[in-house]
């Protein structure tokens, strides 16, 4: 019925009864018995009717009123009402005798329909007579902004739109009593039926409804009530080019929330491009389909911001504006149930919401039971991804703890699965400064090395370590011959395991957990045997883990790479043969890339090894530079992914050593100036995730040459 109103061809409930449902899932649709055909249902659908009062039923009731009523009152009530229970209850609300009562009724049986527009005509009726001119004309005025207006109602709009006293509103709801309530500081029907008899009775006309309209327009900007309802009635008020030009220009809307504000900026387009059509104004509605799909656009990628952020959300967003994302369903992913999941995570952040989140993360693990009994053929069309599993370890730990979301965690496979979500989460984890909250997890996690794994990567951008007592049992089950770790099966988790690896032996000799032997032994089971091809690579983190896990073992052997030993065999031929009159572009791109790479990578790995000291680190940090700066000028050619990766180690140093001073932040300032060049913005970021109090303190010192 809405939808033939705003003149939509159909509703969705049409096709929503005929979908197929998961098995042991019902789905079940009220309506009024003689309107069925609205629902169109198909020909297996269950069909029943709800059957009217019984005798014995309608004597209850009626004795709930009356105590004293006899067997014929019963008889007459029961007749008269139809036996139905809402009509009964509509009649036992007025405050009337019973003799009176049944008056109103008869003198004989009508339709329901009736039976309720009777008993609300009489209600208004009565109260118009005791009334005087002027009240009687603020009845009829409340009477059609009721009909005009969709439910709930707030008391402050209907005042303005029918120019009565808030107070007087208060008073006629409560004189006309049932189908009208007072629901906080709004009006609300109790039945459709009552809803139904006020649009019927009291629709206003068109001249009325123009003057509604010009006294909500001014109110749009400060009630979202108002600008939700405002197209609808000026569609109903065929003002179909102030509609049109309305949605246009984006105006009359709530100064309330960005979310709040695009949903009802959405929902003006709809009706604004059915009035365009309406009123054969071609050109206007194709602007205004333009600007609804950049609209439609903006609130898909606002969505998926906000699902891939719940923990940022929560954080930021009120309680009020949380219950409402939930509300609108916005999340979702790739199986049945995963909106609990992110509606948990996000519900979880806000203390006030806990209860909340725990609901539905207890709903979420069950749709997860549902789905892990399923074929492997159904499976594989509702696919889990990590970061689903991101948000219900999240939610586990702001409801459960980090040690009832580590063992969850731990039930998932393959084992990468921790490493990847593990990687994830304590990234958010840090972002949220719940460094006791990781450590925690990291515990918790006892032999899940994947997991420990993916902590102790993520600890390393803030320049940390898991605990001792998780560092020692990881290394030892690292050291374990038995164990191997794979890298998983994309070309951007090339080597991720071996960055893994070497994060974790620099925690064990930060540790004092392990002797350089033991360290390099690890190192040399995930370490290639021959340097790959794609060493020299910019387009990925490979060059990167590969330059510090060779560096690493060959300062852990008190040695010193050199630039042939990084080259693979073909390009080491071609390097030390002679007579050459040029070089190939692939010696040209290795000798500047990986040569101003190297001497970086040198020094850090002995600064992890502890074999340079604060008192010389200017010195040998002078020398790395020119090291550096002499390999990359060799064929003139600028290559700023090199640059960024020099920025990150050369800070690493520093702080590895906590030499951050104004001595060597200057000489970082003046090398970042004299690049062709600027730092990418990703890379500045990394930066400022340094110990932020020391950046801070001695930049301020350098004078702004820093450029942070």
């Amino acid at each position: 019925m809405a939808a033939e109103e705003i003149g939509e061809t159909k509703s969705f409930v049409r096709d929503l009864i005929r979908e197929e449902m998961p098995e042991n899932v019902r789905l079940v649709f009220l309506c009024r018995s003689h309107r069925q055909h609205y629902l169109d249902p198909p020909s297996g659908a269950l069909s029943r009717e709800l059957e009217a009062f019984s005798r014995a039923e309608t004597a209850a009731h009626l004795r709930l009123r009356f105590p004293d009523a006899n067997e014929h009152d019963v008889d007459e009530f029961h007749r008269l009402s139809s036996r139905n229970p809402r009509v009964q209850a509509l009649a036992l609300s007025r405050d009337e005798t019973l003799s009176a009562m049944l008056r109103l009724l008869g003198p004989n049986p009508k339709s329901v329909d009736d039976t309720i527009g009777s008993l609300l005509e009489a209600a208004i009726a009565k109260l118009k007579d005791n009334l005087g001119p002027l009240e009687r004309f603020q009845v009829d005025r409340i009477c059609s902004a009721l009909a005009a207006l969709r439910p709930l109602i707030p008391l402050r709009v209907l005042s303005a739109i029918s120019d009565v006293p808030e107070s007087a509103i208060e008073s006629f709801i409560i004189d006309v009593g049932r189908p009208l309530r007072l629901a906080g500081d709004s009006v609300q029907f109790f039945d459709e039926p009552a809803e139904t008899w006020f649009r019927e009775k009291y629709k206003p006309t068109s001249a009325l409804m123009g003057g509604f309209i010009n006294v909500l327009h001014p109110l749009a900007s400060k009630s979202p009530y108002v600008a939700s309802v405002l197209p609808q009635l000026m569609l109903d008020a065929g003002q179909f080019s102030n509609l049109v030009e309305l949605a246009l220009k984006s105006d009359a809307l709530p100064q309330t929330s960005p979310l709040e504000r695009r949903d009802i900026e959405l929902q003006r387009l709809q009706f604004a491009l059915k009035a365009g059509l309406r009123s054969k104004r071609y050109l206007d509605a194709t602007k205004l389909a333009l600007k609804a799909g950049g609209e439609t656009a903006a609130d898909d990628r606002q969505r998926k911001i906000l699902q891939a952020n719940t923990d940022l959300s929560s954080t930021f967003l009120d309680v009020g504006l949380i219950q409402e994302i939930v509300s609108r369903g916005t999340f979702g992913s790739g199986w049945l149930g995963s909106h609990h999941a992110y509606e948990a995570a996000l519900m979880s952040g806000c203390p006030a919401l806990v209860g909340d989140a725990r609901s539905r993360l207890r709903m979420a693990s069950e749709w997860l039971r549902n789905w892990s009994r399923l074929s492997e053929e159904e499976r594989e069309k509702e696919q889990i991804s990590d970061e689903d599993i991101v948000a219900l370890t999240f939610a586990e730990i702001n409801i459960h703890g980090p040690e009832a979301a580590a063992h969850s965690l731990g039930r998932w496979r393959p084992r990468e699965v921790s490493f990847r979500v593990g990687l994830a989460v304590a990234k958010r984890l840090i972002d949220h400064n719940r460094i006791g909250d990781l450590n925690r997890f990291a515990v918790a996690a006892n032999n899940n090395l994947c997991l420990v794994l993916g902590i102790a990567v993520a600890l390393h951008r803030i320049r940390k370590v898991p605990p001792l007592e998780v560092t020692k049992r990881a290394f030892r089950l690292l050291a374990s011959t038995r164990i191997k770790l794979g890298d998983g099966g994309s070309i951007n988790d090339r080597y991720s395991t071996l960055n893994a690896v070497v994060i974790l032996i620099e925690a064990g000799l930060e540790h004092s957990l392990c002797s350089k032997a033991e360290a390099v032994a690890v190192l040399s089971r995930y370490l290639p045997s021959e340097p790959p091809s794609d060493i020299a690579s910019r387009f990925s983190n490979t060059r990167s883990y590969l330059l510090r896990g060779y560096c690493l073992r060959a300062a852990l052997l008190d040695s010193s790479l050199e630039l042939l030993d990084l080259a693979h065999e073909s390009l080491r031929k071609e390097m030390v043969a002679e007579n050459q009159h040029s070089m190939s572009r692939d010696i040209r791109e290795f000798q500047e890339d990986i040569g101003a790479l190297l001497p970086w990578h040198n020094l850090r790995a002995r600064v992890v090894c502890g074999t340079v000291i604060s008192l010389t680190l200017n010195d040998e940090l002078a020398r790395a530079r020119e090291a550096s700066t002499k390999a990359a000028r060799l064929y003139y050619r600028d290559d700023y992914y090199t640059s960024n990766e020099i920025a990150l180690v050369w800070f690493e140093i520093l702080f590895r050593l906590d030499s951050v001073d104004a001595t060597t932040l200057g000489a970082f300032a003046e090398w970042k100036g004299s690049l062709k060049r600027p730092l990418f913005t990703p890379t500045l970021t990394a930066l400022a995730v340094e110990p932020q109090q020391v950046v801070l303190d001695q930049a301020e010192s350098t004078d702004g040459r820093f450029g942070l």
